[in-house]
C-alpha cells in the first residue's frame, strides 16, 4: 500500500471499508452469504469515484482468480465485475477502456491450466456479455470472447461446459449470419473431431479430477502432472508416464466433444431456426455423443465412453413406444432357427459390455438387459402369438447356453430373472423348449450352490440333524434365484416325466433331498393326468414295500397340503397304503416316519367309513404282504388285520372272517419271529363274535395252545394271555389243558424271572375258569382255590392283584351257587357233600383268601379283595340262596375283611366300602349287633339303649328288607316295652311302628291268603291284645292297622277288641276302623254308639252298641273262609313258648 493510500485509508471511511471488504472476500473461513454480499458492495464502491476505485476493484477480484472454487461466489464476482465497469460516475470512453483491458486479461486466462481460474474465467466473461454487450468497442472483442468460450467448452468441469455454451448462446444470438455459420461450423468440427487448442503442461497442471484414478500407495493424490511422475518414478515404470498422457489426452478429447454439443444446445435454445441447415449433420453425431446410436456395432467400441453412449442410448430406444422392433413385425417368413438375429445379437453385445472391465460400463450394461428383460417378457405376454414365438425361440436357447451359466453373477442372475419371467408369461409356446429348459435351470441351479454350504454339508455327514439344517439352507438359498417354472394345464405331457424323476428323488438317502422333491410332486401333480396320477399312487407302493423311507408320507403330505379334494377322488388307491403304512412297528428309527403316516389317515381318512369302503383294497394288499419274505412286512399286515376286526368287528361276514383267520393262523404256525405276538393280538380280535359251536373255535383253541408251549418266555407271555382272552370269548372248556401247561409257572420258585410270565397266568387262569362245564368246575374249584392261595402268599403285589381278578371270575362263575346244581351229580363228591355245605365250604375258603390279602397294606390289592367280595355277595344273595346260606353265618370273616378295609386311605376306596356295608345292612347282617344292645337284659346306658332304638327306627324306614325276615326282633320289642324303664317307651314305641311297614301285606282282595309269617305275627298281636298295657295295645293297633288291608276281618276285630278295653284309645280306633273310608256328608265328631253316657242323643247319630259289633264281626268270622286249608293245617296254639320254638 501506497503513502497517499495509507493517508486515504485513515482519513476516508470509503477506502477502510474497500480494505475490509476485501478481506472479508478473500477469507474462505466466512459465510458464503457474507462473501457473496461483501463482492456485491466492492463492485458498487466504484459508483461516484470510478477513476479510483473501478481499476482497485477489478485487480483485487483478479487477485484471488486462481484461489476461488465456489460457483456462487463467482457468480456474485461477475456481476461485481460489470457494476465495476458500469460505474455511473465514468465516462464511456473510460467504460470502453476498462471493458478492453480486462476482456483481454481474461481471455489470456481462459487458456491458464489451473481449473479454478478458468472456471472464474468462464463465470466472469459470462456475466460480461450479459451486461456489457451495449457498448461500441464489445463487437471488436466479441470474436475473441467466442473463442475463449469455444476453448471452455473442452473443460473437464460440466459446470464451465456449461456456462461456456450459454456465452456461446447470447453471441450467437448478437451476431449477424456469418459469424453465426462460423461459430456453428468451429463447434461442429470440435465435436466431430475433438479439437482443441493445445496446453502446455507444467508440474502443477492438473490432468485428471480428484478422485478419477484412486490414491497412490501411500494415500496421495493422482491429479496432476508432477503426482503422475512420482507414481511412475516408485513403480519404476516411466513408461507409465506417457500412457496416462495418453489417457488425459482421450479424456480432454472427449470433453471438448462433449462440451461442443453442450455449445449446440445452447444454441439451438437461443434460435433454432438458425440451426435448421446442420441438422443433417448435427443429430447423428448427437445420437452417438448424446446416448444415441441407430447402429448397435460401437457397443462393444474400444473406448468406453461410447459403450457407455451406446448403452444408454438403446435403453432409451427402447423406451420408446413399439421399442423393441421385430423382423416377424415387417417379414411374412422368417427362420426357423433363429428369428430374430438382432435380437439375439444384442443381448450377446450387453452381456460381453456387462463383463467390461469399467463400471459404469457394467451399470450402464446392466440396465439397458434389464430393460430388454422386461420388455421380452412382455411381448410372451401379449396376445401375439407369432411375436411370442420368435422372441421365446430366439432368446431361450440363448440364455440357456450363454446367460444361465455366465461366470458373471448380474448376468446370471438377469439370465435366470427374464427366463422365469418368460416361462410364466408365454403359456404353452414354452413346451417345445421345457425339454432343454429344466436340465439347464438343474445345472445353473448347482453352480449357484454356495461352495462353502456344500463343503459344510459333506463334513456333517456323522451329524444327521446337522447336515440335514445345511442342506435345507443350501436348498432355500437356491430358491432365493428364483429359478422356478409354474406349469400350465397345457404341459400336462411332460409332468408324468417329472413325477418319474421325483419318484427317484424321495427315495434319496438324504432327508433335504427327499423333502424338496416331495414338494415338487405336490405341485406337479395339480396339473397331472388321471392316469399319471393312478401311476404316481401305485409307484408310491411299489417304493414303499422296496424302502420304506420318510419320502412316500413326506410327497403324500404335499399332496394333501396343496391339493387336498384330489386325495378324496383316490381314496381307493392311496387309503390302502396308508392304513398299511400306519401299522408299521414304531422304533427310534421308524418313529417320526410312523408318526407322519398316522397325521395322514387323521387328515385323510373319514375314520371307520374309510376302512369299510375301501375294504376290498386295503384286504387285497393285506394277503399280498401277509406273505412276505420281509417278516418285518408280514408282522405289519397283522397289526392291520387286527385293526380292521376291532374297527369292523360286527360288519364283517362269516366267509370273511373265516379267511382272515386262516391268514392269521398261517401266519403263526412256524418258527418263531419278532413281534409275532401282533399275529396273536389279531387272533383274539378276531375270536369276537365267533360262537364255540363253530368248526373254526376249536382250530383256534389249538393253535394259541400250541403257541403257550413255546419256550421263548416273553412269546408265552403273550400267547398264554391270547389263550385266556380267546377261551374267554369263546366259552369253550380248555381250562384242564390251560392248567397242566402253566402249572409249572406257578409251582416255579424264580419269581423274579417269571413275574411277568406268573401274573398273566393268573389272570388267564381266571378267564379260562369255564362258565359252562360243571364237571371241570366240580374237579379244579378246590385246586383253582388253593393255587390263588399259594401265589397270594408267596408272590409279588402284581401277581396277587392278578390272582385276586382271578378269583373274582371264578366267584362269578361257580356253579355250586347256581339254582339248579346238583351235588350228587359231582362224580369228584367223595364225602358226599351236600349243597349247602358245599356252599358254606367255597365261601370260607373265597373268605379266606380275601382276608388274608386285605392285611396286606396294598390299595390296589384291596380294591380288589373288594370287588371279590362284592361278587360272592351277589352269589348268596341270589333268590333261590336265601334260604341255604345266610350272610350272617360269616359274621367273624366279614367283620375281620371290613376292618382292614376301612383302615385304608383312598377316597375310592373308603366310598365303595361304606356301599358294601350298606349292602350288608340291607341283608339284615348288623341287625343282630344293634338287637344286642336294645334286649330287656341290655346292661348298656339308658341313653346308649335309646339312641340304638333311634337308630334302628331309622334303618326300618330305609331299609324295611332287613327286619321282615325276623319276627324275634318284633315280639322282643313287645317284651321289652311291657317290663322295660318308662324313660324307653317312646322310643321303643317309635321303632315297632318304624318296623311295621316292613311287615305290610301286599297282595289284592282277590287273592288274599295269608303268608305264614304274617300268620305269626297275627298270633303275636292277639296276645297283645289281651295286655292292659296303654302302650302295648297302642303300638298293636299300629301293628294291625299298617300290616293288614282293611278288608281282612280279623284285624277289624281284634281293633273292635282293643278300643273296647280302653276309652282313652277309642277315638284313636274309629278312626283306624273308618278313616281311610270317610265320606263328605258325615260328621264323624258327631257319632256316638249306644253304650255312650251321653243323653242329648237327638244331637248325635247312634252307632250299634260294642257288644252287638263283636258279635256281628264274629258270625262274619265264621262265614269268612280266608283260609280254606286251615282244617288241613295243625293248628298252633298262640304262646310266648310256641313262637320261641
Amino acid at each position: 500500500m501506497s503513502s497517499e493510500e495509507a493517508t486515504e485509508l485513515k482519513n476516508n471511511v470509503k477506502f477502510a471499508s474497500f480494505h475490509l471488504l476485501s478481506f472479508i472476500l478473500r477469507d474462505s473461513s466466512q459465510k458464503t452469504k457474507l462473501r457473496e454480499q461483501a463482492a456485491l458492495c466492492l463492485g458498487s464502491l466504484a459508483n461516484g469515484d470510478s477513476d479510483f476505485y473501478s481499476t482497485r476493484v477489478l485487480n483485487k477480484f483478479l487477485n484471488i482468480i486462481k484461489l476461488q472454487k465456489d460457483a456462487v461466489i463467482n457468480i456474485a464476482i461477475g456481476n461485481a465485475f460489470a457494476m465495476a465497469i458500469n460505474s455511473e460516475s465514468s465516462s464511456e470512453s473510460s467504460k470502453e477502456k476498462y471493458l478492453k483491458e480486462y476482456l483481454k486479461i481474461l481471455i489470456k486466462l481462459a487458456d491458464d491450466p489451473n481449473p479454478h481460474s478458468r472456471e472464474s474465467v468462464s463465470v466472469w466473461l459470462l456475466s460480461i456479455v450479459k451486461n456489457c454487450s451495449n457498448y461500441a468497442c464489445f463487437k471488436d472483442v466479441r470474436i475473441y470472447i467466442q473463442i475463449a468460450f469455444t476453448s471452455l467448452l473442452a473443460d473437464n468441469s460440466e459446470f464451465v461446459q456449461d456456462v461456456s455454451s450459454r456465452g456461446l448462446g447470447l453471441l450467437f444470438s448478437m451476431a449477424d449470419k456469418k459469424t453465426q455459420d462460423n461459430l456453428a461450423n468451429d463447434l461442429l468440427n470440435q465435436m466431430i473431431g475433438g479439437k482443441r487448442s493445445v496446453n502446455l503442461v507444467d508440474m502443477d497442471t492438473t490432468l485428471f479430477p480428484e478422485g478419477m484414478l484412486g490414491k497412490t500407495p501411500t494415500g496421495g493424490n493422482i491429479t496432476t502432472y508432477k503426482e503422475l511422475c512420482s507414481l511412475a518414478s516408485d513403480l519404476n515404470k516411466p513408461d507409465l508416464v506417457y500412457q496416462f498422457m495418453q489417457l488425459a489426452n482421450n479424456n480432454a478429447t472427449w470433453t471438448s466433444k462433449l462440451g461442443a454439443a453442450f455449445g449446440l444446445q445452447s444454441l439451438s435454445i437461443e434460435d433454432k431456426s438458425k440451426l435448421e441447415p446442420y441438422m443433417r449433420t448435427i443429430v447423428p453425431r448427437c445420437l452417438l455423443l448424446g446416448h444415441y446410436e441407430r447402429n448397435f456395432r460401437n457397443i462393444t467400441f474400444n473406448e468406453w465412453r461410447i459403450r457407455i453412449a451406446c448403452c444408454l442410448a438403446v435403453r432409451d430406444l427402447l423406451k420408446r413406444k413399439d421399442g423393441l422392433k421385430l423382423r416377424v413385425d415387417t417379414e411374412n417368413t422368417i427362420s426357423k432357427d433363429v428369428p430374430e438375429p438382432e435380437l439375439k445379437d444384442l443381448w450377446f453385445k450387453l452381456f460381453r459390455v456387462m463383463d467390461d472391465v469399467h463400471e459404469g460400463t457394467r451399470l450402464a450394461a446392466k440396465g439397458t438387459t434389464e430393460l430388454l428383460g422386461k420388455l421380452c417378457s412382455q411381448t410372451c405376454s401379449s396376445d401375439n402369438r407369432r411375436r411370442t414365438q420368435a422372441v421365446v425361440k430366439t432368446i431361450i436357447p440363448f440364455i440357456l447356453e450363454t446367460g444361465i451359466t455366465h461366470i458373471v453373477p448380474e448376468i446370471r442372475q438377469i439370465s435366470i430373472k427374464t427366463l422365469t419371467e418368460i416361462i410364466n408369461t408365454s403359456e404353452s409356446l414354452i413346451v417345445p423348449q421345457l425339454k432343454n429348459i429344466v436340465p439347464a435351470l438343474l445345472i445353473a441351479a448347482g453352480e449357484l450352490e454356495s461352495s462353502q454350504l456344500s463343503y459344510l454339508s459333506t463334513r456333517l455327514e456323522a451329524d444327521s440333524d446337522a447336515q440335514e439344517t445345511v442342506d435345507t439352507l443350501r436348498a432355500e438359498s437356491i430358491k432365493n434365484h428364483k429359478i422356478s417354472i409354474h406349469l400350465g394345464s397345457s404341459m400336462q405331457f411332460l409332468v408324468g416325466r417329472y413325477l418319474k424323476v421325483c419318484l427317484t428323488g424321495i427315495n434319496d438317502r438324504n432327508p433335504t433331498i427327499r423333502k424338496y422333491f416331495a414338494k415338487s410332486i405336490g405341485n406337479l401333480i395339480g396339473i397331472a393326468k388321471d392316469a399319471s396320477i393312478k401311476n404316481l399312487f401305485t409307484k408310491f407302493q411299489e417304493i414303499y414295500f422296496e424302502n420304506p423311507h420318510k419320502g412316500i408320507p413326506a410327497a403324500i403330505f404335499e399332496i394333501n397340503n396343496k391339493h387336498p379334494e384330489l386325495l378324496k377322488d383316490y381314496f381307493e388307491n392311496i387309503l390302502p397304503l396308508i392304513f398299511f403304512a400306519i401299522h408299521e412297528e414304531v422304533s427310534e428309527e421308524t418313529k417320526s416316519t410312523v408318526e407322519m403316516w398316522k397325521q395322514l389317515w387323521d387328515d385323510i381318512s373319514p375314520g371307520d367309513a374309510g376302512i369299510s369302503s375301501n375294504l376290498n383294497q386295503i384286504l387285497e394288499l393285506i394277503t399280498k404282504n401277509i406273505v412276505s419274505e420281509k417278516w418285518d412286512v408280514r408282522v405289519q399286515s397283522g397289526a392291520a388285520i387286527n385293526t380292521i376286526f376291532m374297527k369292523l368287528n360286527h360288519t364283517i361276514d362269516k366267509e370273511l372272517r373265516l379267511t382272515l383267520i386262516n391268514y392269521i393262523l398261517n401266519a403263526i404256525h412256524g418258527r418263531l419271529f419278532k413281534s409275532k405276538d401282533v399275529f396273536l393280538k389279531a387272533l383274539v380280535s378276531a375270536s369276537f363274535g365267533i360262537r364255540n359251536t363253530d368248526e373254526i373255535s376249536k382250530t383256534i383253541m389249538e393253535a394259541v395252545m400250541n403257541e403257550c408251549k413255546r419256550k421263548d418266555i416273553q412269546y408265552k407271555t403273550k400267547a398264554i394271555e391270547a389263550c385266556g382272552k380267546i377261551a374267554e370269548e369263546l366259552e369253550v372248556d380248555a381250562w384242564e389243558e390251560f392248567f397242566g401247561l402253566v402249572s409249572s409257572i406257578l409251582d416255579s420258585t424264580d419269581f423274579q424271572s417269571l413275574n411277568a410270565s406268573e401274573e398273566t397266568v393268573c389272570i388267564s387262569l381266571g378267564r379260562c375258569w369255564p362258565k359252562k362245564s360243571v364237571g371241570t368246575q366240580n374237579k379244579f374249584q378246590f385246586q383253582f382255590l388253593q393255587k390263588c392261595e399259594q401265589c397270594i402268599v408267596n408272590s409279588t403285589r402284581q401277581v396277587q392283584i392278578a390272582c385276586l381278578i382271578a378269583l373274582s371270575k371264578f366267584t362269578e362263575r361257580i356253579h355250586v351257587f347256581d339254582k339248579n346244581y346238583d351235588p350228587t351229580l359231582n362224580e369228584y363228591n367223595l364225602e358226599k357233600t351236600d349243597k349247602i355245605n358245599l356252599m358254606r365250604n367255597i365261601s370260607t375258603k373265597i373268605l379266606e383268601i380275601v382276608s388274608n390279602s386285605v392285611s396286606i397294606n396294598n390299595t390296589s390289592i384291596k380294591q380288589e379283595c373288594l370287588t371279590v367280595l362284592k361278587s360272592w355277595l351277589n352269589r348268596v344273595l341270589e333268590e333261590h340262596n336265601k334260604s341255604l346260606i345266610k350272610v350272617g353265618d360269616f359274621k367273624v370273616e366279614l367283620t375281620n375283611i371290613l376292618k382292614n378295609l376301612q383302615k385304608d386311605n383312598s377316597p375310592s376306596l373308603v366310598y365303595n366300602v361304606e356301599q358294601f356295608e350298606n349292602n350288608l345292612i340291607t341283608n339284615g347282617f348288623w341287625i343282630n349287633k344293634y338287637f344286642k344292645s336294645s334286649c330287656k337284659n341290655s346292661e348298656e346306658p339308658v341313653d346308649v339303649q335309646n339312641a340304638t332304638y333311634l337308630a334302628l327306627g331309622q334303618l326300618a324306614r330305609s331299609c324295611p328288607a332287613v327286619f321282615n325276615q325276623d319276627l324275634k326282633i318284633v315280639l322282643s320289642y313287645f317284651n321289652n316295652l311291657k317290663i322295660a324303664n318308662p324313660e324307653l317307651h317312646g322310643p321303643i314305641k317309635d321303632t315297632l311302628i318304624s318296623i311295621a311297614p316292613s311287615f305290610a301285606c301286599k297282595t289284592s282282595a282277590t287273592n288274599f291268603v295269608l303268608s305264614p309269617q304274617l300268620n305269626l305275627l297275627l298270633a303275636m298281636l292277639r296276645d297283645n291284645v289281651e295286655s292292659d298295657n296303654l302302650i302295648v295295645l297302642n303300638a298293636t293297633r299300629e301293628f294291625l292297622t299298617i300290616c293288614f288291608p282293611e278288608y281282612f276281618p280279623e284285624s277289624r276285630y281284634l281293633l273292635l277288641i282293643i278300643a273296647g278295653k280302653r276309652n282313652s284309645i277309642y277315638e284313636t280306633i274309629l278312626f283306624s276302623l273308618y278313616g281311610s273310608t270317610t265320606k263328605d256328608h258325615i260328621n264323624y265328631s258327631s257319632l256316638t254308639s249306644k253304650d255312650s253316657t251321653e243323653n242329648d242323643s237327638e244331637s248325635k247319630i247312634c252307632l250299634p252298641s260294642f257288644n252287638d259289633m263283636v258279635n256281628y264281626v264274629s258270625e262274619v268270622i265264621q262265614k269268612y273262609s280266608y283260609s280254606k286249608d286251615e282244617k288241613k293245617s295243625k293248628v298252633i296254639p298262640f304262646n310266648s313258648t310256641t313262637f320261641e320254638e
